[in-house]
């Protein structure tokens, strides 16, 4: 099943990094009266507000391609490209100065931008700031009289089957309204520590990257971003940044031309039944580290992978309040008092807030190796340097890329294309290591194994079961993605 992501968003290294103080934007925070029309459209909704949404032409640099969030083949690029015409996508103007909204992946690395409205007038336009984290680009045109604008809606207030509309420049050919409905609500397609995007069954194809997603009060829920398909070209599920997201991070472009974050080094994943019960941290809520980064806050405080954090500054650490989204609000050089839980006790640790740093490089490639553990074949090789530029691993971890798997099918277990770093806590820096680990294991007749893994571009545990079928009766590890 293709995946196809509108933005290039790049798969971070430090899942730690969140927006710090966001600055307050009006918006409608209440449910909104319907504005759809006597036979139930959104016609009026969309003769409204379609001079307010913008069609963008892009020339020369280039523009990000879109990324398949398995890692391993790339997937068309979201804005349509008549060479040499430059590439199309859409905004929406969000002041009457002219100030405009789209995605990152837009206008990253673009040479010039061309902004035109429904009335046929066209502008240029310039870049105030981007943020690739989110995928949310904030622009500005200079018009000589007051522009439309789109007001920002409240996505908290959405429900699964509340009607929504599409608004774009579809294939480039004109703005256009697409009818639908919200098929899901914070949704993770693993591509940034932020995912949590609104789902919809509307149809959104290349050229809608960057257009809102209109509630039937005829305000801005989301901005279109991504779409899932079943096959190459497609129509299937389309994803948009939520409205609440989309606003800090436009705040805080138009107020620095960036978007400050905070860094504490450590990337993390929800403590699940499955998880917790290879952990000691039975009855626990939070999310467990599965990667400190080297000279980072988070290692000078002496957190370690398989440290589970329940609560940062005594507010829980939960799946409406992520780790990422509660450092949100700790701006850069205060201090963040974690709630730990160690190896069955409970700890409190103080970690600084810095700025995030970048770097990395690598070794070399050795012949496939087959191993078994509970009777699941594994070949891997080691990880080379190719590998860890396509699946984003950082140049202090060791591991074995999974080619293939033979045996019985495990649910929610190691994959091909999983890099595995550890096995019950072993580093596996070489074959030597590799096959300890394998031989303790197999002397040890324990039930279940926790095994560290790269995929997707982040750190994960995976609990692997001598008896699946079992233990999938018994605790319903199996029913967590």
């Amino acid at each position: 099943m293709p995946i196809e992501l509108f933005r290039n968003a790049a798969l971070q290294i430090a899942a730690a990094c969140l927006l710090a103080c966001p600055i307050a934007v009006q918006a409608q925070s209440d449910p909104q009266p319907s504005k759809l029309d006597s036979t139930g459209s959104f016609a009026t909704i969309v003769e409204e507000l379609l001079p307010a949404t913008v069609m963008i032409r892009t020339y020369g640099g280039y523009a990000a391609a879109g990324k398949n969030t398995s890692g391993h083949a790339p997937a068309q690029d979201d804005t349509t490209s008549p060479e040499p015409g430059g590439t199309t996508a859409s905004g929406f103007i969000i002041s009457a100065d002219g100030q405009i909204v789209t995605n990152a992946h837009v206008v990253n690395g673009a040479g010039s931008i061309t902004v035109s409205l429904l009335n046929g007038r066209s502008y240029e336009g310039s870049l105030i700031g981007l943020d690739e984290h989110t995928d949310i680009a904030l622009l500005a045109i200079s018009a000589d009289e007051p522009l439309p604008s789109l007001g920002w809606g409240d996505p908290g207030s959405l429900k699964t089957g509340h009607r929504v509309v599409v608004l774009g420049n579809p294939f480039g050919l004109g703005l256009s309204a697409t009818e639908g409905i919200i098929a899901g609500l914070g949704r993770d397609l693993l591509t940034s520590p932020y995912d949590r995007f609104i789902q919809i069954d509307a149809s959104v194809v290349s050229g809608d990257s960057g257009g809102p997603l209109i509630d039937t009060g005829g305000y801005v829920v989301g901005v279109n971003t991504a779409m899932m398909s079943w096959c190459e070209g497609c129509t299937g599920m389309g994803f948009a940044v939520p409205a609440d997201l989309a606003m800090e991070v436009a705040a805080q472009l138009l107020e620095n031309g960036r978007v400050p974050r905070g860094y504490i080094g450590a990337q993390s994943q929800p403590l699940t039944p499955g998880l917790a019960a290879l952990t000691d941290a039975q009855g626990q809520a939070g999310e467990i580290i599965t990667r400190v980064e080297p000279a980072s806050p988070a290692m000078a405080a002496g957190l370690q992978p398989g440290d589970i954090v329940l609560a940062v500054n005594g507010t829980p650490v939960n799946a409406s309040q992520q780790l990422v989204e509660l450092i949100a609000g700790l701006p850069e050089g205060s201090v963040a008092e974690l709630s730990l839980w160690r190896n069955g006790t409970p700890s409190q640790q103080a970690i600084r807030i810095a700025s995030a740093p970048a770097g990395m490089n690598m070794q070399e490639p050795q012949s496939e190796v087959e191993l078994s553990l509970f009777g699941l074949v594994l070949a891997v090789v080691p990880a080379d340097d190719e590998t860890r530029r396509e699946l984003a691993i950082p140049a202090d971890e060791k591991g074995w890329l999974l080619v293939w798997t033979g045996g019985a099918e495990r649910p929610g277990s190691l994959a091909p294309g999983d890099v595995i770093t550890h096995l019950d806590g072993i580093p596996l820096p070489d074959l030597a290591a590799f096959r300890t680990a394998e031989a303790k294991l197999a002397s040890s007749r324990k039930d279940a194994v926790l095994a560290r893994v790269w995929r997707n571009g982040s750190a994960l545990f995976v609990p692997v079961w001598s008896n699946p079928v079992q233990h999938s009766a018994k605790s319903g590890a199996f029913t967590e993605e």
